[in-house]
C-alpha cells in the first residue's frame, strides 16, 4: 500500500498494477478514475488517509505561527505545487490551527465502517 505518486512510475512501466484505491471514492482524475474503491473491489469498506501536515510546538509564538501558515499557503497555491498534487492524484487540502486538529483527530487512524 502507498500513495499513488510513489508508485506511479512502475505503474507507467507496467510493472505493477494497481488494485484499489483505500476511499470512499475512485480518484475523478484520468488515468486513475478506472482504479475501484476497495469496496468495490473486495466488499470491505476500508478507508485511509495519508497525513501529510506540519507540526509546531505547542508554545509556539503566533507570529510564527502565522509566519509558516502564511508561507505554506502561498506553497500551495503555487501552479508546482497544484501539478504536483494532480500529478500524483493527491486530495487537496488546505487547513491550520483548530480545522486542521480536528481533522488529524477524526482520521488519525484507519476507519472501517
Amino acid at each position: 500500500m502507498n500513495n499513488p505518486i510513489e508508485c506511479v512510475s512502475h505503474w507507467k512501466a507496467e510493472r505493477v498494477r494497481p488494485l484499489a484505491v483505500f476511499d470512499a471514492n475512485r480518484i475523478p482524475d484520468a488515468p486513475w478514475k478506472e482504479i475501484p474503491t476497495v469496496k468495490e473491489a473486495l466488499g470491505v469498506d476500508i478507508e485511509y488517509q495519508m497525513l501529510r501536515g506540519v507540526f509546531g510546538p505547542p508554545d509556539m509564538p503566533k507570529d510564527a505561527v502565522e509566519w509558516y501558515a502564511g508561507f505554506l499557503k502561498k506553497i500551495y497555491e503555487t501552479p508546482e505545487f497544484k501539478k504536483y498534487l494532480e500529478d500524483g492524484a493527491l486530495k487537496p487540502a488546505f487547513a491550520t490551527g483548530a480545522e486542521y486538529a480536528k481533522w488529524v483527530r477524526r482520521t488519525k487512524s484507519c476507519t472501517r465502517t
